[in-house]
């Protein structure tokens, strides 16, 4: 089964040699203490009002609750887990800001539909952003052109509203413009179908989230943003749609930043690797080394 862990999984000693971490407690407190090794060069990541007690409680939570999370290596859930502190996104809340993905033996982290509405809105250009799903017994117009609108009532009786038909997202500018993207279920399907994680994580799970986030990504494209988070943000989720290998090269850079500014000054410079993975992973040991 695609979320059903192997009996064993490999990790790294303090000494770089490779260590078999068997069962799903001993590969969870793995990758519990990787992140507390971390943990100094995560907590600067993080906006001022989350703590990275909470960040690590909440990851923890979210890897205990998904068992491929728990086949992913210890590294890739702290790179991951860097990608969401660097963008002030919580993953697997309630809140639906954003979530960890596992990608054969890496975790990635991808965001959700409110996470990117967040980071639209922290830009300053956009006043608000909402998605809907559409069904089939909704009243549901859109007129295209030069008058461009939206006509949707929810089917509110008590009988099922029927299947999915479509989603859409509204955003409303600073300028006071409002600027919609509408996709039919044809086209969100097409987009799960490409996800390496079609019938695991979110897209399983927050099936209708998922569909409310992939119309707020291709609205956000469209928008005149020039905010480097959000901008991060939809390259993840860009990742992550196309099926390919998680890409932690901003992290890289940041944590670089980070253990430079911890060593008051002094130079970290990456080992030459032959992946942008592998140099981030080189990263954090490098920091946990400093702590």
């Amino acid at each position: 089964m695609a979320n059903q862990a192997p009996a064993n999984m490999t990790t790294t000693n303090g000494n770089g040699s490779a260590a078999v971490v068997r069962g799903p407690a001993a590969r969870l407190k793995a990758i519990k203490e990787e992140l507390a090794k971390a943990s100094k060069t995560l907590a600067v990541l993080l906006p001022k009002h989350v703590t990275i007690d909470r960040m690590v409680r909440i990851v923890t939570s979210s890897v205990s609750r998904t068992p491929a999370l728990l086949d992913c290596t210890p590294q890739s859930i702290v790179l991951a887990t860097a990608q969401a502190c660097a963008l002030g996104l919580e993953p697997g809340t309630a809140l639906g800001l954003g979530y960890l993905v596992p990608f054969k033996k890496e975790a990635q982290f991808i965001p959700g539909y409110r996470g990117l509405a967040k980071l639209a809105v922290q830009s300053g250009e956009v006043q608000w952003i909402q998605s809907r799903v559409v069904y089939e017994r909704d009243t549901f117009s859109i007129d295209y052109g030069t008058e461009q609108k939206i006509v949707h009532a929810p089917f509110l009786a008590e009988e099922d509203a029927g299947k999915v038909i479509g989603a859409y997202a509204v955003a409303e500018m600073k300028n006071g413009a409002k600027l919609f993207e509408f996709m039919t279920i044809a086209q969100l399907e097409g987009i799960r179908r490409r996800s390496k994680s079609a019938d695991d994580g979110p897209w399983k799970t927050d099936t209708e989230e998922m569909y409310r986030k992939t119309t707020v990504r291709r609205l956000c494209k469209s928008l005149p943003l020039s905010e480097e988070r959000l901008e991060r943000a939809l390259h993840h989720q860009a990742v992550a749609e196309a099926g390919e290998a998680p890409d932690y090269g901003d992290v890289i850079e940041v944590l670089g930043d980070v253990a430079d500014d911890a060593t008051n000054g002094g130079d970290v410079a990456p080992a030459p690797e032959p992946s942008r993975t592998d140099a981030a992973r080189d990263r954090l040991q490098q920091r946990a080394g400093q702590q």
